[in-house]
């Protein structure tokens, strides 16, 4: 292990002095890889920072880019009414199916479907005030995809189904 551990640190162009290559049999200092470790932790800390700030971003431009409604109360009804599920199964290999609900005062309500860099990739009208969709393997390219249940312009609930 003391080999690869070595290996690893030459190729990237760092001086780990973890590595005792004073006997026949390299061994390893554990107590020296504390501080690579901590900067490590440090590096996937910001980067998850940053992750979240864009992933805040997407959804502001997807809110706005949703119909506005003026009727805000209408907006809150709608989305303690609402209900989208997981849906089933996840992950899918050819169908999948998404259940939903929406309050009775509903007057346009549509699942859509975005990728990872926020477009949109496709949407479906929901009419019934509660059903379900069947989405096939064809209709969505590979790999994660948000859902969202959208109600008179305004997002109301968002999930994520990997196929």
């Amino acid at each position: 292990i003391a080999q690869e551990v070595d290996a690893a640190a030459q190729k990237i162009n760092y001086d780990f002095s973890g590595i005792d290559k004073t006997g026949a049999i390299w061994g390893l200092r554990y107590s020296e890889f504390v501080m690579p470790l901590i900067k490590a932790v440090q590096e996937l800390s910001a980067e998850n920072t940053e992750l979240k700030s864009r992933l805040d971003k997407i959804e502001a431009l997807l809110s706005t880019q949703a119909q506005p409604q003026t009727n805000t109360s209408a907006q809150n009804s709608a989305a303690i009414n609402a209900r989208l599920e997981q849906n089933s199964p996840n992950p899918f290999t050819s169908e999948t199916t998404i259940r939903y609900s929406l309050p009775a005062n509903t007057q346009n309500a549509y699942i859509n479907f975005y990728a990872s860099s926020g477009a949109l990739l496709k949407s479906v009208k929901v009419a019934a005030l509660g059903g379900s969709i069947r989405v096939s393997s064809s209709e969505l390219p590979k790999g994660v995809i948000q859902y969202s249940l959208v109600i008179d312009g305004k997002i109301v609930d968002t999930k994520e189904l990997m196929h």
